[in-house]
């Protein structure tokens, strides 16, 4: 397997999770922030992948929220490389929420990322417009594109092997060719 196919597959496996855990949540909202290790503005595997999964779940980017344009979340000093690869997802109906979303980089950080930050008022959430957290949880269901495909062919087929298949028919028995 090549080492993109591994990749796609190692992410399909950490949404599958991502996913259980909000599934089984009994919180109505949900904000997924961190270091996603793929820049979200560009077509390639991991934004695909987790844009999708986001439109699945309900989740919008919280820079695109406030429309601000962050420049840069991670950079190297040795080779000057700089790249927008920390995000925060935020549920759909907490973007009205949203006041400001920034880099805090006016720090001592000892780290080659920059904290990200997202002001997210709760107080104009009113009783009844929110639940709290007493969701009903959603069924689970087995999904073949959260799968890892490789590992269930390499079962199947070692299964497959043991089983025993006699040579010649048992007395009484005919096989039809």
């Amino acid at each position: 397997m090549s080492s993109s196919s591994d990749y796609e597959c190692d992410l399909m496996e950490y949404l599958g999770f991502i996913e259980t855990c909000v599934n089984t949540s009994t919180c109505d909202d949900v904000i997924i922030l961190g270091d996603m290790n793929f820049d979200n503005s560009k077509n390639n595997t991991g934004s695909r992948l987790f844009n999708d999964f986001c439109k699945d779940i309900g989740l919008k980017r919280a820079d695109s929220i406030c429309g601000r344009q962050i420049k840069c979340t991670y950079y190297q000093d040795t080779t000057a490389k700089q790249s927008v690869i920390d995000h925060i997802f935020i549920s759909e109906r907490l973007t009205t929420y949203v006041k400001q979303y920034f880099v805090i980089d006016d720090i001592v950080n000892l780290s080659d990322h920059y904290p990200l930050g997202c002001e997210i008022v709760l107080s104009k959430l009113s009783p009844s417009n929110h639940s709290g957290c007493n969701k009903n949880q959603r069924g689970l269901r087995w999904r073949w594109d959260k799968a890892d495909l490789d590992r269930y062919y390499n079962i199947t087929s070692e299964l497959l092997q043991r089983i025993y298949i006699p040579k010649t028919p048992a007395v009484g028995h005919m096989w039809y060719v």
